[in-house]
């Protein structure tokens, strides 16, 4: 009798220990559905069941539930130990469940069965047929008692197994909750045989299921990073300033494609030796130094040999490391932080200010020819203004018009 409890309590140690090498495997996988499979391996694995079933109830962005914990919600996530037509099932049917099923999704309690058989069956009665919603209810109010330790699992009742589900007859299904304690999803374990379970087992699906939902919320707050990082660069590529973040030795750290071009522009022109100092190396070391470096005026030539004007801003910048390695950077709070970088922003003003030369021009035209009209007004002699083969009428006086 000894040596067969110490042998169990060796078997159970050797599976925690098992249970703790998967837990460091699952938190450093990142992707969902290989995640997933994982966990219903490791069920399978670590309680010799014959089939394992992953159900995940459907979250919003900010990682909350959505709908009630019940229902058809539920959907299959992983499943292992079924053919591909079983498959096909699950994905069709709904998960959320009812009869043994309800403890675990509506109240997130574990069941443990060790024989499905034994249990009634109100689907096998004409009566109960005809009477769904009273059968319904009647096996909610037994899932409400038995999560509220009223009432044993001997008391539940099975809906049933549909078509083609796999041979159930030992069962543990424990649920995946998340930090709010809400069920986010719940492990099912099935076997073809009765009393394959324990309550070892139970605990141990329980420890699993615990590390499960700390992976899931990692992955997800991974996938979010992800996406964040992704619009986050997608909106710095398409800022049409040129902007380039340089260390506090002037390396380049990150620039966008408009910093990007004109610095490979700039670098094919011989011309143009000193321009990425004066544009880029100048201003960013002024920024460094604490020296005011907004509104500077460069005026470059491009490898078309125009002309352009830029308006330079440098700001200081402090680079840290976030938790996830990520490169984070915030303006110093007071003099004392010195800045370990800086920010450099190139804004083409050649087109605007071309613009307002134009407009200027114009004006002033505009007042020439107003000047020259009143001029030619107050003459009494009258004076037109012709141009073109066809003497097409440009400007004539008021005597010439009366």
């Amino acid at each position: 009798m000894a040596h067969r409890s110490t042998s169990k309590s060796s078997s159970m140690a050797e599976r925690f220990a098992a249970l703790n090498r998967v837990g460091i495997a699952l938190m450093s996988e990142l992707d969902e559905v290989r995640l997933l499979h994982m966990i219903a391996e490791t069920a399978c694995s670590l309680t010799d069941a014959t089939f394992a079933a992953f159900t995940l109830r459907p979250i919003d962005e900010t990682g909350q539930p959505v709908g009630p914990s019940e229902g058809d919600l539920f959907y299959l996530a992983a499943v292992v130990g079924v053919t591909s037509e079983q498959e096909e099932l699950f994905r069709r049917m709904p998960l959320g469940g009812d009869g043994l099923l309800t403890p675990i999704f509506r109240h997130g309690i574990p069941v443990l069965v060790d024989d499905t058989l034994s249990f009634a069956n109100p689907y096998t009665t004409q009566h109960n047929k005809n009477n769904t919603s009273e059968t319904v209810s009647a096996i909610s109010d037994e899932a409400f008692t038995f999560a509220h330790g009223i009432a044993p699992s001997s008391e539940l009742r099975a809906i049933g197994l549909p078509h083609g589900h796999p041979t159930v007859r030992s069962f543990l299904g424990v649920p995946v909750l998340d930090r709010a304690k809400n069920v986010r999803g719940g492990l099912l374990l099935g076997h073809t045989t009765p009393s394959r379970f324990t309550p070892d087992d139970k605990e141990l699906l329980l420890g699993l299921a615990a590390q499960a939902a700390v992976a899931l919320e990692n992955a997800r707050l991974y996938h979010t990073a992800q996406m964040r990082a992704l619009e986050l660069n997608a909106i710095f590529e398409s800022i049409a300033d040129g902007v380039t973040l340089v260390d506090n030795q002037g390396t380049i750290l990150r620039e966008n494609r408009t910093a990007r071009l004109l610095r490979e522009h700039l670098q094919e022109c011989p011309h143009n030796k000193q321009a990425i100092d004066n544009i880029l190396h100048i201003p960013a070391q002024r920024a460094l130094n604490g020296e005011k470096a907004q509104g500077i005026e460069i005026t470059i030539e491009d490898v078309h040999d125009e002309t352009r004007q830029y308006v330079i801003t440098a700001s200081p910048l402090i680079f840290t490391g976030s938790s996830s390695g990520a490169l984070q950077l915030h303006e110093p709070q007071n003099s004392e932080a010195a800045p370990t970088g800086a920010v450099v922003v190139w804004h083409d003003v050649t087109e605007a200010r071309r613009l307002l030369a134009e407009r200027r021009i114009h004006a002033e035209t505009e007042t020439h020819l107003a000047l020259l009209q009143m001029l030619l007004d107050e003459l009494p002699t009258s004076i037109y203004l012709v141009r073109g083969h066809d003497a097409r009428l440009v400007l004539a006086n008021k005597a010439a018009t009366d």
